[in-house]
């Protein structure tokens, strides 16, 4: 006990107990949480308890310059980034609709250039850049521009994060890091820079945009954030340092290649003219009398491999994508183990594939229909919209005898549609199965019968039940 607590415990004794029950009781509540105390090893780690905007505002643009720096010059960044928009877009999200005249100009539309403002892309092209731009930078805007041409006069522009301006705050006007809320909390406003803010024709002109016309797609983190932030954030220095140790590695090798030898005059005279030998494989050296060779001895390279796979598999667990996948190392590597191994990074991509992307195409979806009628080729009506779905790409199979019985008997059991089966290895069902009927009506009109042709066994079967009648 302490000076205080003993002239507590003369004058008030009950008092004095009281302070001691509860100094032991929180000395037990600090015990129970080892990461809340004060050791030597935690004793430098004080976060601070920061919403989300004060916490990603002064560290955005350094993370995302360094998103960018990593993609353009460490493979594995550049893997990360691709893997994430081939596995979550793959050859495109295609569109199904009851309405096939509609689903037509809808896919013309689509494949075509007309579809980005850059005249560039089509639309399934439009779709990768933007989850690319999503998991480099964090965030990606989707900018709806209405054209004065024939035909559909939508057109989508995606613009890098940069332009919606991050230091543009004002508490009073309720605005932050470039967006405009109302009184409930909802963007009504962007304010989004004339030109690229890094480019050589950067201007400070601010250009003011509805949030009708603009998709802010971010992977929210925490409640209440408002810009997104890299998605390489939490590997970033394990990739820096990763591509230093392979760098340093690369030169110790070099050093180690350093093989040369020194000729010795063992007799002491000076000789002026130095000897001059050259190594070849299998060579037998005959040296004047006196003369001596010492070999160098080069540094050891060492060997990293085990230290190098550690830290991918630990960049590999931060983005959660499997280390074979990053790594491109498949040995000791069969199919049970591959599905189990991309199983997880599956239900990541599923998430990000319904929770956050189609919801934005959905919206895309919305303006193509409005623009449509603005064109005269579909009456828009916002309360009666036709029913439609989108169908994500499918995954790559890893055995295909394997996996191609599962979506067969998958099919047969009803618990996928045959339609639904062919969007997602990427065909247009109506279209596919308008080509079947046609090569099957060639196929009759030529007389030729194949052993893939399922109606073979629907007459074989047709002709046994007719003997067995």
């Amino acid at each position: 006990m302490n000076i205080i607590d003993k002239t507590i415990a003369y004058f008030a004794p009950e008092k004095a107990l009281k302070r001691q029950k509860a100094r032991i009781i929180s000395d037990k509540i600090k015990l129970a949480y080892d990461a809340s105390g004060n050791q030597r090893r935690v004793i430098s780690w004080k976060p601070q308890s920061t919403d989300a905007t004060t916490e990603i505002t002064p560290a955005l643009i350094t993370l995302r310059n360094r998103a960018r720096d990593l993609r353009r010059n460490n493979p594995i960044a550049n893997k990360i980034i691709r893997t994430f928009a081939n596995h979550i877009i793959g050859t495109g999200v295609l569109l199904s609709c009851e309405d096939e005249e509609l689903l037509k100009i809808y896919n013309d539309w689509a494949w075509s250039h007309e579809c980005d403002f850059n005249n560039t892309l089509n639309w399934h092209g439009l779709q990768h850049l933007i989850v690319e731009c999503l998991a480099e930078a964090g965030e990606v805007l989707i900018r709806k521009r209405l054209l004065k041409r024939d035909g559909i006069p939508l057109a989508i522009e995606v613009l890098e994060p940069d332009f919606l301006a991050l230091d543009k705050t004002d508490e009073k006007k309720n605005l932050f890091n470039g967006i405009q809320f109302d009184s409930e909390g909802k963007p009504v406003t962007y304010h989004l820079y004339k030109n690229h803010p890094g480019g050589s024709n950067s201007s400070s002109e601010l250009i003011p945009v509805p949030a009708e016309e603009i998709i802010h797609l971010f992977r929210k983190d925490r409640p209440g954030q408002i810009r997104g932030v890299p998605w390489l954030t939490p590997v970033m220095l394990k990739l820096k340092r990763f591509d230093d140790l392979i760098s340093n590695q690369l030169e110790r090798v070099a050093l180690a290649n350093l093989l040369c030898a020194t000729v010795y005059n063992r007799e002491g005279e000076d000789n002026a003219t130095p000897t001059e030998l050259e190594l070849t494989p299998g060579a037998i050296l005959e040296l004047p009398v006196g003369k001596e060779i010492v070999w160098n001895t080069p540094p050891d390279a060492g060997d990293t491999a085990t230290l190098q796979k550690t830290l991918l598999q630990q960049i590999g667990t931060g983005v959660n994508i499997p280390y074979e996948i990053i790594s491109c190392n498949y040995e000791d590597f069969n199919f049970s183990s591959a599905r189990m191994s991309i199983n997880q990074h599956l239900q990541e991509v599923e998430n990000l594939r319904w929770n956050l992307i189609i919801p934005a195409f959905d919206r895309i979806v919305k303006w193509f229909f409005e623009a449509a009628d603005l064109a005269g080729e579909y009456s828009y009506n916002p309360e009666e919209l036709p029913i439609y779905d989108f169908t994500p790409s499918r995954n790559v199979l890893v055995d295909l005898t394997r996996e191609i019985p599962t979506w067969i008997e998958a099919v047969k059991a009803g618990l996928i549609t045959l339609s639904e089966a062919q969007r997602q290895f990427g065909f247009n069902s109506i279209e596919l199965l308008n080509e079947y009927k046609a090569d099957l009506d060639r196929l009759d009109s030529l007389g030729i019968a194949l052993s893939t042709d399922y109606r073979n066994e629907l007459k074989k079967s047709a002709s046994q039940q007719q003997k067995a009648a």
